[in-house]
């Protein structure tokens, strides 16, 4: 009998979502003179891009995106979710 490989754990627009996030926090990361992760941990980018959430209110189910990163970085997250896929 054939063998099926695996169903991919994220879809391909999940995977977009997490690239242009990727992104995103890189350029953040580089103007604050700090690492991507100290941004915002790969976890969470997953989480984001899973979700997909599409309002300030809706972050607030992100775990690991606590009250200061959502007031910081929330409405730019928004838009890159907005416009990244």
């Amino acid at each position: 009998p054939k063998s099926h490989p695996p169903p991919p754990r994220h879809s391909e627009v999940e995977v977009a979502r997490f690239q242009a996030l990727r992104v995103w926090r890189k350029q953040v990361a580089a103007e604050r003179g700090v690492d991507p992760d100290v941004v915002i941990g790969n976890a969470v980018l997953w989480a984001l891009a899973e979700q997909n959430p599409r309002t300030l209110e809706d972050l607030e189910s992100i775990e690991g995106l606590g009250p200061w990163k959502r007031k910081k970085y929330g409405e730019a997250i928004l838009k890159v979710l907005d416009t990244g896929c």
